[in-house]
């Protein structure tokens, strides 16, 4: 609120921002709230105004806009409090303001008119009220039906006799030779499996050998690679186990590392001829397989190096 003299004090603040009492009086400038601070109740006082709060300077300071005024307001009681604000809006007051608070009596609450915009929203809300309760006067609740369960068949056991114990010994004894049947076809099958495994790993091997001399003879027509010598059948040792083949391997490539090609290329064509005398699972054979076809590559590329 804008200061213009006592007629601005006097001026109705907007509906949604008036000051609404316990008692259900309405407050909307400075002068009803003097003549209501005149002759307030002790009660309705104290429920606004005490230790923890005070409605009327907030609602001074906040809504009028009146720093000095709301100060004061918050520092006096009642009665002076009413005087500052009469002496603000230029209103006199009866002289029943300078006596004490009067003592509360049961007067009845006089209803005030709700602002504009609670009206509004009242007015929205009916509507839709009436709709409610119209529909849930017209639905009708249905009560669930009791779940019944059927109750279970029981069928009587047979009598135990000969004849139905033999009946029953045949007819497990079928079941059994057909599972039996069933496992020996099925182990049946997965040695075939093996074993065209095995094949299709040989041909890939040989696949691979060929693509790599196929490249080789390309990029290095011009260049001769020591062949690897045979070892005799005869001076070989009877018993040869997979660890000492993994062990000329080892010793292969490490000859093969340091420098040493001659003493790698020997120990390679040593693994290479025992490889087929020792009794391998397929898994390990191509393991070592792929392990001296590596080393191999891996001394004719050293020794295409040394001849370029």
């Amino acid at each position: 609120m804008k200061k213009g003299g006592a007629a601005a004090f006097a001026k109705d603040v907007p509906p949604e921002y008036s000051f609404w009492l316990c008692d259900g009086r309405v407050i909307r400038n400075l002068k009803s709230l003097a003549e209501a601070l005149s002759d307030m109740k002790s009660s309705t006082y104290s429920y606004h105004a005490n230790s923890m709060k005070n409605d009327f300077a907030d609602w001074i300071r906040d809504i009028v806009k009146d720093q000095q005024l709301s100060e004061a307001v918050r520092k006096a009681g009642r009665s002076q409090a009413a005087e500052f604000i009469a002496k603000k809006t230029g209103l006199r007051l009866p002289k029943v303001a300078a006596t004490e608070a009067k003592p509360d009596k049961p007067t009845p609450v006089v209803s005030q008119p709700a602002p504009v915009k609670i009206q509004k929203a009242q007015k929205q809300i009916q509507p839709e009220k009436r709709q409610i309760h119209k529909a849930l006067a017209q639905k009708v609740v249905k009560k669930p039906k009791p779940i019944t369960r059927p109750e279970p068949i029981t069928r009587p056991e047979p009598k135990l006799t000969v004849e139905l114990l033999k009946k029953m010994e045949r007819e497990l004894g079928e079941k059994e030779k057909k599972l039996n049947e069933e496992e020996d076809r099925a182990n049946q099958r997965k040695i075939e499996l093996t074993k065209e495994r095995y094949e299709l790993l040989k041909k890939r091997g040989e696949l691979e050998r060929k693509k790599f001399e196929y490249f080789m003879s390309r990029r290095s027509a011009a260049i001769r690679l020591p062949e690897l010598p045979k070892i005799d059948a005869a001076i070989q040792p009877a018993e040869f186990t997979r660890d000492k083949l993994e062990e000329l391997i080892t010793q292969a490539r490490s000859g093969f590392e340091s420098g040493k090609q001659d003493e790698a290329v020997k120990r390679l064509t040593e693994a290479q001829q025992r490889m087929g005398r020792i009794p391998l699972k397929t898994d390990e054979k191509r393991h070592l397989r792929l392990q001296i076809m590596e080393l191999e590559a891996d001394l004719k590329l050293a020794t295409i190096k040394q001849a370029a």
